[in-house]
């Protein structure tokens, strides 16, 4: 019997927080940047509720338009955090 499986990629695996597969970690922790529509109320809602709670908005600079805000989210590497959940410490080796 054969089977056939995708690989969880990109927004795929982004939106469960799982692995990409066997990529190695970029960093254990990053900045991610996540584009909201202004026209729409729902996103523009979480826009300010982000806002309020202290998230850094601004601007996307590469919509003119003035319809799209950019918010900055500072995110843990979803393997380290696992590691440590654990009580186990990642070492770094060179």
């Amino acid at each position: 019997m054969k089977v056939t499986t995708v690989a969880p990629t990109g927004t795929f695996a982004k939106m469960p927080g799982v692995s990409e597969g066997i990529h190695p970690i970029y960093g254990r922790h990053f900045l991610r940047r996540v584009r909201f529509s202004m026209t729409d109320l729902a996103q523009a809602a979480n826009v300010a509720c982000f806002e309020f709670e202290g998230d850094q908005v601004e601007p996307d600079i590469l919509n003119q338009s003035g319809n799209t805000m950019v918010v900055t989210f500072p995110t843990k590497d979803k393997l380290v955090a696992g590691v440590e959940a654990m009580g186990l410490r990642a070492c770094v080796t060179s």
